[in-house]
């Protein structure tokens, strides 16, 4: 797992990231996976974290994941309703 992009939005107090994920020969992991290794990674608390999307190719092994990260939970819940 790493990090492609960093944007960095100070209005929203968000961080938007896209992480590339490996699952070599396996399937696609669930949101709750990714959200909890996503959680690890930014070393931060999951119910921070909001999964937008999860664009994986058949047979490809590799998905990408757009992932949006919050400062405090009460600017989470103003914005992704």
């Amino acid at each position: 797992m790493k990090i492609i992009n960093e944007q960095d939005f100070p209005l929203l107090n968000r961080k938007t990231y896209i992480i590339e994920v490996e699952h070599l020969k396996q399937k696609t992991p669930s949101e709750k996976e990714i959200k909890a290794k996503i959680a690890e990674l930014l070393k931060t608390h999951e119910n921070l974290i909001a999964l937008k999307h999860i664009y994986s190719n058949f047979g490809y092994g590799i998905s990408k994941v757009i992932v949006n990260k919050y400062d405090d939970e009460e600017q989470l819940k103003k914005i992704e309703i």
